[in-house]
C-alpha cells in the first residue's frame, strides 16, 4: 500500500486475514524506514546504440555528420565575431558528438520484453493468484498454488527460450561483422 516512489522506504510488509469481515480486503502492517523516504531517486538517461557504428556506411554517415556540425559551429562563431576559449571549444565538439550520434546511431530500444507468450501467461498467473488470496477453503488454495506454479515455470521456461534465442542472433550478428 505504498507508491512505486517510496517502495524503497519499506522494511517489512504483512497482511492479516480478517476473522468475521465478508470482504476480500486484508489487514496489512507495514514498516518503513523514514531515514530512506527523503532520499532521490535515479533518473535513467536514454543511451546511445553505439553498436551500430560497426557498420561502415553507419561509421562513415556518423564521421560526415559530426564534420557538418562543427563546420556550422565554427561559422556561426565567425559571424558573430567572439573569442573562441578551449572550453568553448570542447564543449562544441561533445554537442556535435552526441547530436550525431542521435541522429544517425538512435536510441537503444527499451529492454522490456513484448513476449504476448508470456504478457498472456501472466495474466493468467495474476487472475489465479488474486482467486487463491480470495479463498479461504485450504483444499482449493492448494490446487491453484499448483495451477500458478505451473503457469510459472512456463513462463520462466519461455523466458529462457527467448534469452538463449537473443544469445544465437547476438553470436551470429558478430561473427558476421567481423568477417567470419
Amino acid at each position: 500500500m505504498v507508491r512505486k516512489t517510496h517502495r524503497h522506504t519499506v522494511i517489512d510488509s504483512r497482511a492479516h486475514n480478517g476473522l468475521m469481515t465478508n470482504t476480500d480486503h486484508r489487514l496489512e502492517r507495514i514498516q518503513l524506514n523514514i531515514e530512506r523516504l527523503h532520499q532521490k531517486t535515479k533518473t535513467y538517461t536514454k543511451t546511445i546504440e553505439i553498436e551500430k557504428i560497426r557498420d561502415p556506411t553507419t561509421k562513415a554517415k556518423f564521421a560526415f555528420n559530426v564534420e557538418m556540425k562543427l563546420m556550422d559551429a565554427e561559422d556561426t562563431k565567425q559571424r558573430e565575431n567572439k573569442q573562441i576559449t578551449a572550453q568553448d571549444r570542447w564543449n562544441e565538439i561533445v554537442k556535435a558528438n552526441t547530436s550525431a550520434a542521435v541522429e544517425v546511431l538512435g536510441y537503444k530500444k527499451s529492454s522490456r520484453r513484448n513476449n504476448e507468450i508470456v504478457q498472456e501467461l501472466s495474466k493468467e498467473q495474476k487472475q489465479i493468484n488474486s482467486k487463491i488470496n480470495a479463498t479461504s477453503d485450504p483444499e482449493e488454495r492448494k490446487n491453484l498454488r499448483k495451477e500458478r506454479n505451473e503457469l510459472l515455470t512456463k513462463i520462466h521456461a519461455e523466458l529462457t527460450r527467448e534469452k538463449t534465442e537473443n544469445r544465437k542472433g547476438n553470436q551470429r550478428n558478430r561473427g558476421s561483422q567481423r568477417g567470419l
